[in-house]
């Protein structure tokens, strides 16, 4: 290897990244594995149990087998490629590696993660390692993982584990006006004009910079150029406000800062001056050691934008870079539907069996797959709903709850937050209104055979139990269609929370 890769690093302690198991990690920790600094050596460190090495190291084996690490990612996302770091392991490198992948929603424990029923995909294949290496490898699959199991052959130590790739993280967890040129979303550095202090992806990290070297810093200039980075943001949108900041740079912080931005599809620019941007922020005065809210002057409703180039005046350092603003929302799902692409089978089965519970149309969205486009997605998902018939229905209605009940006994995790979601009008409800919904919830059971089902959203309690009223006097055949035409429309619901 000659170069580490661009890009984010979705293993980082420092952004969350952990490990959480492994099978031996009798002379260095396994922790090591994805601290944010170099590894160093210390050629006297010694202890009771040998050499400390800055890595994770395991004893040598005297039977067959392998060992491993298993890891959380600090975000989930696609990993194109590996680093890893065996730096100082010399005569105790392991000779092969491999590494696989794992996507376990939510927030399970180390026994969880490492139960039999969990699907452990190959990412890449053994490979041979060097020692002292920084061994670069490229994922021969992409899947959407939260988990890494790296697996050494037969023993011995690394020292870091790099996994540069995509985040995919729910934007709809921000709230509005999320930072769109965050790193843990997507963002990216592709150009600058000089990174010979600081490293340039630094700029966008979501924590804030702990020293100088934690920033973007350039050389000196001695000309009467400047310098500049140009920043692919996370998806397109219209940016509302920004902030610079000056963190720890004192005495070397730019004099001034000016961000453009502009609509750039396709690969970055080769001459920066070719693009026709659009002037966010003037010449803006900066100041050493400082946060710079910004945005008062920006364009209003002008965008939507996918590119900054932001120029410093005329050198020096910036710690972080923040763009606050509203993704758009057609750019925003056709990212998800590559993101729902690359899920590995059993998550994407899950994912839509949460939409609609019945199996034929779950099957028949696998087998659609992928898709090309949110367009695409939809069509498939009315295609396989016209295939289905009185027992598909049957099989979805029992996936949800019966309104102003807590989950159905056949929900995931997921959708009962959804239910919940969608039913939140029953949360404000009297008791009175409550005791009438059970009440005819289960004489509506009693006279169907099936759960009374509502597409919920937006509604009150009082409005679904006035309809659940006019219902229930409705002969079998015509309220089946009716609750078939509802569960369609909170299958399309999901689908689009889905892809936001």
């Amino acid at each position: 290897m000659t170069s580490t890769p661009q890009g984010i690093d979705l293993a980082r302690a420092d952004l969350g990244g952990m490990v959480i198991a492994a099978n031996d990690e009798f002379f260095a920790a396994k922790e090591n594995l994805i601290l944010a600094d170099e590894a160093v050596f210390d050629n006297d460190d010694y202890y009771d149990r040998g050499k400390r090495m800055d890595g994770w190291e395991t004893r040598r084996r005297r039977e067959m087998g392998y060992d491993w690490a298993v890891l959380r990612l600090a975000m989930p996302g696609m990993v194109q490629t590996f680093v890893i770091d065996t730096a100082h392991f010399t005569g105790n490198f392991p000779p092969g590696a491999s590494v696989e992948g794992a996507y376990i929603p939510g927030y399970p424990s180390p026994a969880e993660v490492l139960a039999d029923d969990i699907e452990w995909v190959a990412l890449t294949p053994r490979v041979d390692l060097e020692g002292d290496t920084k061994n670069v490898v490229t994922a021969t699959a992409q899947h959407l993982v939260t988990h890494l199991r790296l697996n050494i052959y037969p023993d011995g130590g690394v020292a870091r584990l790099r996994a540069f790739g995509t985040p995919c993280a729910p934007w709809s967890e921000l709230g509005p006006e999320p930072d769109l040129a965050s790193a843990v979303r997507g963002a990216r550095v592709v150009a600058v004009s000089d990174e010979f202090y600081g490293v340039r992806h630094n700029v966008l990290m979501p924590n804030r910079s702990v020293w100088m070297k934690d920033g973007w810093e350039v050389r000196r200039r001695r000309d009467d150029g400047n310098d500049w980075c140009l920043i692919r943001l996370a998806v397109p949108g219209r940016i509302r406000r920004a902030e610079i900041d000056t963190n720890h740079f004192k005495g070397n912080c730019p004099r001034a800062v000016r961000i453009e931005a502009a609509l750039w599809p396709g690969p970055p620019p080769t001459n920066p001056d070719d693009v026709p941007w659009t002037e966010l922020l003037p010449m803006f005065r900066t100041q050493p050691h400082t946060q710079h809210l910004v945005g008062e002057t920006f364009p209003k409703d002008a965008g939507p934008f996918d590119l900054l180039r932001v120029s410093i005046y005329p050198d020096g350092g910036i710690s972080r870079l923040r763009m606050w603003g509203d993704p758009d929302t057609d750019a925003l799902e056709a990212i998800n539907v590559q993101w729902l692409n690359r899920m590995l089978p059993s998550t994407l089965r899950q994912t839509l069996t949460d939409c609609c519970g019945s199996r034929r149309w779950v099957q028949a969205m696998m087998d659609s797959a992928p898709w090309d486009g949110s367009g695409a997605l939809r069509s498939a998902a009315d295609t396989a709903w016209s295939s289905m018939g009185e027992p598909d229905w049957l099989e979805a209605f029992s996936h949800h709850p019966r309104i102003g009940g807590r989950r159905a006994q056949a929900q995931s995790d997921a959708a009962a937050v959804l239910s919940a979601g969608e039913q939140a009008g029953t949360s404000n409800a009297s008791d009175t209104t409550l005791d009438q919904l059970a009440s005819l919830n289960e004489s509506y059971a009693k006279a169907f055979g099936f759960t009374y089902i509502v597409c919920a959203t937006g509604r009150s309690a009082d409005e679904m139990l006035d309809l659940l009223k006019q219902r229930i006097a409705n002969p079998r055949t015509e309220e089946l269609v009716i609750a078939a035409a509802e569960q369609h429309k909170i299958t399309h619901i999901r689908l689009t929370k889905a892809l936001s």
